[in-house]
Parts: C-alpha cells; structure tokens; sequence
C-alpha cells in the first residue's frame, strides 16, 4: 500500500539531541542532527541521544493516546467550551485535518525506531554482553507500543520493520496488517527481550528516567490480551507483579469511623493525591514524559482541556460523563464489621452525590463556583506527564486476563480481597488454585511481599471495605446448571462484566475505556456490546440512538487512513 507521507519520512529521520533541564523534561527546540545512511550507531552518545530522540518523538502521541481512548468512550462529555478538534472525536466524526488524526506522527517513531534497531552496532560486547542491549530492548517496546497504538486507532495499518532512507522505499507497496497479526508479530520480536532491564540514565527532572520507558513484560501481556492469548497474558502481568514486587498498596477513599452518618465531613483520602505522587513504589509505573513550559510542542493540553486554568481562562473543556457518574453512585459502600455485620452507607447523597457509592470519583473530581464561573480540578491532569501504566490497571489487566483464562474465582479476588497467598487459600477453590500438587503458577505470590496489610481488593479503593460487602459477591447461577462447565462460563462473562466496571471505576478518563470496550466487543463477536456502552455517555435515560447505530458498523469504530 503506497501512502503520501511515507516519502516525508525520509526527511523526517532525525534524532534529537536532547539536554534536559528541570523546566524542559525533553526540549523539543534543540538542535537536531541527522545520520546519513551509513552511519553506525556505536557510541553511548550516539545511543543515549537517539533513545532520547525517540521519546521526544513519541510526546507527540501522548495526548491522542488519552483523547482518542476516551472521547469515542462512555465516561467523559464535552461543554460549550469543547473545541471542534474535540467534538469530532466525541461525535466519531473526525476530519483529515483533525491534529488528532495524523498517521504520520506515529510512523516519525516507527520509522526512527526502525532506523535505531538497523543501525546499532549490536556485535559491541563488555563482559561478554552486548553493551546496548538495554538500548535495544527498550526501542523495540517503542516501536511495539507504537504500532499498537496506531492499529487500535485505525484497524488495520501499513506495516514495515525497515527504516524507509530512500524516496524508493517509500514507493514500496506495504503489507497491511489488523490487530491480530501486528499483536502476534510483536509477541514473537519482543520475547527475547522480556528479562533485559531496561536502560536509566539518573534523574531528569526530579524523575526516574526509568519512568520514560514501556516495561516489555506488560507490553506482552497487552499484545497477549488482544490476541485473546489469555494464559499467556496473565504469566506476564503475574511475573511482572512478582518481579517487581508490585503489591497494591492502601490508597483509597472512605469515610472514617468518626463520620457516623456517612455524609463525608471526615473523609479519608489517600487515593487523590496517588497521581501527582510519581515516586519508586508509587501507583503510577511509566510515563510519556513532557514539557512544562506551554509554549513547547511537547507541552500536554490534557490538564486544560480537564482542569479551569489560567491557560484557558478557567474554561475547562471535558468533564466526567452522567454514566460514569451513574456507574460511581450504583456501587454500595461497606465499612468493616462493627457488633458482627457490616455497616452500608446511603444510596444517596442529596447535598453531595459524589458521595454516594463508589467515592473514587469524589477523590479526583472537584468542582465549584467562583465569581460566576463554574471551577474543575480533575486530579488525574495535575503533572506535566501522561502515564502509561498504574498499578492499577495492570492488576485489572492481570484479572481481564486470569477471567478469560478459566480462572473466574481468583480474577474476582483481585477486586474484592486481593492477590496473596493468604487470600487465594481462603477465597479460592482447589480446583483453580492448585495445579497439580503445587499452587497454580499463575496465581503463586511471594507471601513475605505480598500481604494483608499491603494488599487491597482493588473495589476497596473507593466502595469501602469490599471483602465484607455482602452485595458485593462472586456471581453465581441461581439455578443449577448441567455441567461445571456451564457455571464456569456463566461465571467468567458476569465476572467480565464486574471487571469492565471497576475498569471504568479505577482508570477513568486515562485514555483506555474505549479499548476495554472494543476488546471485549471483538472478543465476544458483538458490535452491539460496544454500541450500546457508548450510546449511554450521557445517561441511562438519555441513549444516543445516533450514535448507537453508527457503531453497530464496526468500520466506523476506527479513523481513516490517509
């Protein structure tokens, strides 16, 4: 397939050189410097520089990453204030001059990523190792990353693994691969690579430069997911949890044992400050670092099109939609057993209706008034930076993962109890928990890292404390069922659903409820599924039939090519 900005990539292929500064996480205004073809990448400035390249080439998917995942969703709605670049994504009615909607930018990575894994001098060895494995390793999770993006977002997409240096190679007809084939090539180009640590160059701005990079390990489980390699997929997250001894942690939201009536006055609140706190061991594992100053290209609009700034003269373009707002009040909040039973707090909150259900939303979304403005903070757009992966979402991930596996016990332990040992003994039957005569290796945690106190059911993080929650429980038939079988996929589609909940309780407006919802709709074989979630963005009672019947049209569900 011949498209037109191929031969733009040919002059395109710079590096950058890039020296940040504690304002300029990466300067995008630095000179750059351009290899001829015959260069050879076999210095640690050449490799440095050009990884650092790379990223700064990368900041421009950043905020499509979050835009396109979650406008086209059900979770966020514009206002008077939305801008039309905005407005078209919402309204899958995106144009060719949208700035969202620019292949190119994702082929300017590919093609540099391209150009990094052809040119670098791999026969280096120190020790007997090659000296830029790390290197190596962490541009080809770019370029993977990237070319999932972009097939997600388009369906099916011109793929090539050669730099194009030449307006000959970008004449070149171009295979053209869907979801399936670019998840299963990368699968296989990124597995010998999943034990190499990843590269660190210090601290760039009051930051682990090893926030920059995409953990090759989650990658493959993602890659995996997609390609409903379920198994396959849980291993991954599993071993990177393990290795990294990634237990949840306690942030949450809830109401404190003082606050009797559950009207909010002595909230406890750990959970909203988790995003701006990008520390080792925090939430927030990997980031697209960008640009604080806003006159850079690599400055993120996120914050001003979610928060009232002095940028935007307070006028805040996106907001959380009345069905994630629905989603958050029909959860029920438990507090721990007090006298032998759980206490529950009220349905309804008439003074604040944040406050009732789930309190995440609460924790994250503010609003009020200020000299007739209407004033919104969404805590999730207070840094400089767009994440990639939390905590979070890779034990949602894991659970998707585990549930599709055949293992709908334990995926609905990870929202309600957490994953240790202890749990897992307690809350898990045999038949899913061992293996043989040994603990199913998908499910085997470290019992001296992974405990009680420093792990949490992931619904505990904003509906109370889930593992007594009586309303709260793993779904089950209420007939008998013929075979175990039968009750074991009853099982694994109610507790799909229960994880697309908390999916869209935990990691709403990140940029991934579009594709929760088009994985699921793919894997189910029903256009419908997605159609109907989306169709609901501005409430239960307010469906967009429009919108409805567009999406039954699974073509519509990507941009164009152009």
């Amino acid at each position: 397939m011949k498209i037109y900005f191929f031969k733009g990539l040919v002059l395109s292929l710079m590096i950058s050189v890039c020296f940040a500064s504690c304002q300029d996480m990466m300067e995008t205004e630095s000179s750059l410097l351009s290899y001829p073809d015959e260069h050879e990448l076999n210095t640690s400035a050449d490799t440095v520089y050009s990884v650092i390249g790379i990223m700064n080439k990368i900041q421009a998917l950043a905020d499509r990453s979050v835009l396109l995942g979650e406008l086209r969703a059900d979770l966020v709605d514009l206002n008077e204030n939305t801008i039309s670049s905005l407005r078209e994504i919402a309204n899958f009615e995106i144009s060719e001059d949208n700035p969202y909607n620019d292949p190119k930018d994702y082929y300017a990575v590919i093609n540099n990523c391209n150009y990094f894994l052809q040119k670098l001098d791999t026969a280096l060895r120190k020790r007997n190792e090659p000296i830029f494995i790390r290197e190596f390793a962490a541009v080809k999770s770019f370029r993977a990353w990237t070319y999932l993006q972009l097939v997600l977002n388009y369906g099916q997409v011109p793929f090539y693994t050669e730099a194009i240096l030449s307006e000959a190679d970008a004449a070149r007809d171009f295979p053209e691969y869907n979801i399936e084939e670019v998840c299963s090539y990368f699968i296989e180009d990124l597995l010998p690579y999943v034990d190499v640590e990843l590269p660190g160059y210090g601290s760039i701005a009051d930051l682990d430069s090893r926030l920059f990079y995409i953990p090759i390990r989650l990658l493959l489980g993602d890659l995996c997911l997609w390609s409903q390699r379920y198994s396959e997929a849980a291993a991954h997250y599993h071993e990177y949890l393990n290795e990294n001894e990634l237990y949840t942690g306690t942030y949450r939201i809830e109401f404190t044992e003082d606050d009797l009536q559950f009207e909010g006055r002595f909230l406890s609140n750990s959970y909203g400050g988790m995003f701006s706190n990008l520390s080792s061991g925090s939430d927030v594992i990997s980031i697209i670092p960008m640009d604080s100053s806003v006159s850079s290209n690599a400055y993120s609009q996120l914050r001003n099109y979610f928060n009232s700034t002095i940028n935007n003269e307070l006028k805040f373009q996106l907001l959380p939609s009345k069905r994630i707002q629905e989603i958050s009040a029909s959860q029920i909040f438990c507090r721990a057993k007090q006298n032998g039973s759980p206490t529950y707090a009220p349905l309804a909150n008439e003074v604040n209706p944040l406050l009732a259900g789930d309190l995440r939303l609460n924790a994250y979304w503010s609003k009020m008034m200020a000299e007739g403005k209407e004033i919104q903070t969404i805590m999730k757009f207070t840094t400089d930076h767009v994440f990639t992966y939390r905590k979070g979402l890779i034990y949602l991930r894991y659970a998707e993962a585990l549930n599709r596996a055949g293992y709908p016990e334990s995926a609905f332990t990870i929202l309600k109890y957490g994953l240790n040992n202890n749990n897992l003994t307690r809350f898990v039957s045999p038949r899913e928990y061992q293996s043989g005569s040994g603990i199913n290796p998908l499910l085997a945690f470290n019992p001296t890292l992974f405990t009680n106190t420093n792990t949490l059911g992931i619904h505990s993080r904003g509906s109370g404390d889930s593992e007594y929650n009586e309303f709260y429980v793993l779904p089950t038939p209420t007939d008998s069922l013929e075979s175990w079988q039968d009750t074991l996929d009853y099982r694994i589609e109610k507790v799909e659903e229960l994880i697309l909940t908390e999916m869209a309780l935990e990691t709403a407006l990140e940029g991934h409820r579009y594709y929760d919802l088009m994985r699921v709709a793919l894997r189910r074989g029903q256009e419908a599924y997605l159609a109907e979630k989306v169709a609901l963005r501005k409430g239960s009672s307010n469906r967009d039939d429009v919108l409805y019947n567009r999406l039954l049209t699974k073509n519509n569900w990507y941009l164009k090519m152009k």
